[in-house]
């Protein structure tokens, strides 16, 4: 029988939505303390539900939510909840992007140059000793995280000048199969002059013969 991996801890929900639940908590006790119970209610979770104790984890991981038996908001989230936009509310933000452990290691080796998600997902499995089960929500989670504090570098467009241009349509196409699943097919763009078609009958030729299987 195989062993289950368990993962590194990792946040149930990226920073923006961890922002979000941080605001409802606010709008609802401002900076007092609420019990456990509470503060889940106010995002929609029953008390012993495990998605309501998988938000108050991730808070914590981001370091806007803190202590056990009641908890409440971090100076760091009312700080971010107050100031819509200013160069410390950046700061703090990009300090909780890199809270939790895994956002830290995994920022620490790529920095804003992300790799593919494959590279990402070999790494986490690999290097980390994450579940194959649970690669895909956390770099869902850290790349939402990254774009949501616009620390993660944005991909270059593509260098249309590099692009070969498609070649035009053409109805002096022809094509037949062969034996084997083969086939034969020749293109030309357009029509050629009579010099021309006794070159390419000679070619043809040429390439026939060099072509063609002899037992």
């Amino acid at each position: 029988m195989s062993r289950l991996i368990r993962s590194p801890s990792f946040p149930f929900i990226s920073l923006r939505e961890a922002i979000e639940r941080a605001r409802l908590l606010y709008d609802a006790v401002r900076r007092s303390p609420a019990s456990v119970e509470a503060a889940v209610e106010t995002w929609g979770y029953s008390s012993k539900s495990s998605g309501g104790k998988q938000t108050i984890a991730a808070l914590r991981a981001f370091g806007l939510l803190e202590g056990e038996g009641s908890v409440r908001l971090t100076d760091r989230a009312v700080h971010i909840l107050l100031n819509d936009d200013s160069p410390e509310r950046d700061r703090l933000l990009r300090q909780a992007a890199l809270s939790p452990p895994v956002y830290a290691r995994l920022w620490e080796r790529y920095g804003p140059d992300l790799p593919s998600d494959k590279g990402l997902q070999t790494h986490l499995i690999l290097e980390m000793g994450f579940n194959e089960n649970a690669v895909a929500d956390v770099i869902r989670g850290y790349k939402e995280t990254l774009d949501f504090t616009k620390m993660r570098k944005p991909a270059a467009p593509p260098d249309l000048r590099t692009q070969p241009a498609p070649p035009p349509p053409s109805d002096l196409s022809l094509g037949f199969p062969l034996l084997n699943d083969n086939r034969v097919d020749f293109r030309v763009l357009r029509k050629i002059d009579p010099a021309e078609a006794d070159q390419v009958r000679t070619l043809f030729a040429i390439w026939l013969e060099k072509i063609t299987a002899r037992s």
